[in-house]
């Protein structure tokens, strides 16, 4: 199922939440964004849809929809966290760009589910949750770092 503005506005009203114009906001960023957001980018492009929104209110809304599933945090190499809207329900994996932050999701979750049980088998560990990111360059960054090199040939 594909995550839309009006799917999270249900999903919040019917746990109880109200559906303010702030919490649009930071939905419809991160819902456009094909790439991992840092809590700050998010506030500042929230900005400029709502401009009473606060950061404190950003974080409050990603912790929110995080924990809805709604939301994925993601991590970086460089330890610093983002986060990326999720359809819910599905478990997911992600590939994320080190250079410019985009982000794929895969499920692979025939492969997954096999190492999972393999490493429960080896290590005597009951595997209650995971996630996956792989870090690389995507197809645009791979090109751009191609041409910068054939410049610097030069």
């Amino acid at each position: 199922m594909e995550l839309t503005e009006q799917e999270v506005a249900r999903r919040l009203r019917e746990r109880g939440y109200r559906v303010t114009s702030s919490r649009r906001a930071v939905v419809h960023v991160l819902l456009r964004s094909a790439h991992r957001l840092t809590p700050q980018e998010i506030y500042e492009q929230a900005k400029a849809e709502d401009s009473k929104i606060g950061l404190v209110t950003v974080y409050r809304t990603l912790d929110l929809l995080t924990e809805m599933g709604l939301v994925k945090r993601l991590h970086g190499r460089e330890g610093c966290h983002g986060y990326a809207a999720s359809a819910p329900g599905e478990h997911r994996h992600y590939l994320v760009c080190t250079e410019c932050g985009a982000v794929v999701e895969f499920d692979g979750y025939g492969e997954i589910e096999n190492l999972l049980k393999k490493l429960e088998a080896e290590t005597g560990f009951v595997v209650t949750d995971h996630w996956l990111q792989v870090f690389g360059l995507c197809p645009a960054c791979r090109l751009k770092r191609r041409e910068g090199a054939r410049e610097s040939e030069r």
